[in-house]
């Protein structure tokens, strides 16, 4: 059995959460099946030390070309690692969040194209958990279509994303309402890190500059730095840890020279050691979905500043709420807001209702899996 685990990286934080949780869990039920991934940037050695096989995939001007490998026999093919689509036997889509009118029409159009064939090849094909919407572009909404059609499994990740999907093809059995999947997954503590001299986390996100308004884009890094400086007044030992590249790291600099303030910056490239240093924190302020993901699972009180429906919904599923902030907030919401991880009392408070609340998006979780399990098991055992 072959199983592609589609739209998951190194680069990104997130993306390589949700691969190890998938690697996690199927290859501790399914021992013997084969894993395959889709090239993406220079990944080659973060695939091969995970035993991924390469999945042969090569489109240009909206055309596949990878049917040409078909002259490589495939003996030759099985030699060097090589997958073709008929291959596969399932595909697990975990994009995290591109179908939507804010990423445009190119995932959800190239999807759209890819599943029709997908599915004339026998393949059964599951949406991880994720966040989907709004669908206001004709052509999104007609793309998407397809793809509820087609799809053997769409997990929703939260309440606005299954109304966006309710409203543009109404009940499918198909489709059904699940967390984010990468709680399940424990963290590694470095060594060498010190959470005396780093307590209270920093997580920036260079798409708060490119995926909302000019003003929100202008005001983002002055608005960090405004919460870095209080926090680093208030003596809570901030600290900036890096969730996804060289882009994030720039915007890090950028706001510490705007706060004037001497603050750590981290960059671990290994996903569960940034979720161990997560876990140790005493909170984080952050943009970096699954970041904040790492923390409020792990019981640390998180507040979020974010682009999408998705961050709302997380906190909600944590039933905090008020862990929001945005970038137009005046001083008095940012103070009051922040008051949360500064007090000792109310952080603690904060942390225990979101350890219970922890327990319960893990259960579910676990529900998403036993779904996840009866589709692929129609394969394994067939």
């Amino acid at each position: 059995m072959i199983i592609e685990i589609r739209k998951v990286g190194f680069i990104n934080k997130g993306a390589e959460l949700m691969l190890l949780a998938i690697l996690d869990k199927l290859r501790l039920k399914y021992p013997n099946a084969k894993f395959v991934m889709q090239p993406n940037h220079d990944d080659y050695i973060n695939r091969a030390k995970l035993g991924l096989y390469q999945k042969v995939h090569f489109r240009r001007y909206n055309i596949r070309w990878d049917r040409l490998f078909y002259i490589i026999p495939s003996s030759i093919r099985k030699k060097f690692g090589m997958v073709m689509d008929d291959e596969v036997d399932i595909v697990l889509d975990a994009t995290g969040f591109g179908y939507s009118d804010q990423w445009g029409t190119e995932y959800t159009n190239k999807t759209s194209f890819d599943i029709q064939m997908w599915k004339k090849n026998g393949t059964k094909v599951i949406f991880m958990p994720q966040a989907f919407g709004p669908f206001n572009l004709k052509n999104i909404a007609i793309y998407f279509k397809t793809i509820v059609n087609q799809a053997d499994l769409i997990c929703v990740r939260d309440e606005m994303s299954y109304e966006y999907i309710n409203n543009l093809v109404g009940d499918r059995e198909n489709i059904k309402k699940f967390p984010d999947f990468t709680n399940l997954l424990t963290g590694v503590l470095p060594k060498d890190f010190s959470s005396e001299e780093n307590k209270i986390c920093i997580v920036p996100n260079v798409r708060m500059q490119d995926m909302t308004s000019e003003k929100e884009s202008n005001e983002y890094a002055n608005f960090m730095a405004k919460c870095v400086k209080i926090l680093y007044e208030a003596d809570c030992k901030p600290f900036f840890l890096i969730h996804e590249g060289k882009k994030d790291l720039l915007l890090a600099n950028e706001i510490i020279k705007i706060a004037e303030v001497e603050v750590n910056i981290i960059l671990e490239t290994d996903a569960l050691k940034i979720k161990g240093i997560i876990g140790s924190c005493d909170a984080m302020l952050g943009s970096r979905f699954h970041g904040l993901v790492n923390a409020l699972s792990q019981g640390v009180p998180a507040i979020a500043i974010g682009w999408s429906h998705k961050y709302q919904m997380l906190l909600k599923d944590y039933s905090f709420e008020d862990g929001i902030l945005n970038v137009t907030d005046d001083e008095e919401k940012i103070n009051k807001v922040l008051l949360n991880l500064i007090d000792v009392e109310k952080r603690e408070l904060i942390a225990s209702t979101l350890k219970t609340k922890s327990i319960i998006q893990k259960e579910k979780v676990e529900q998403m899996w036993d779904e996840v399990y009866a589709i692929v098991d129609t394969v394994n055992n067939g």
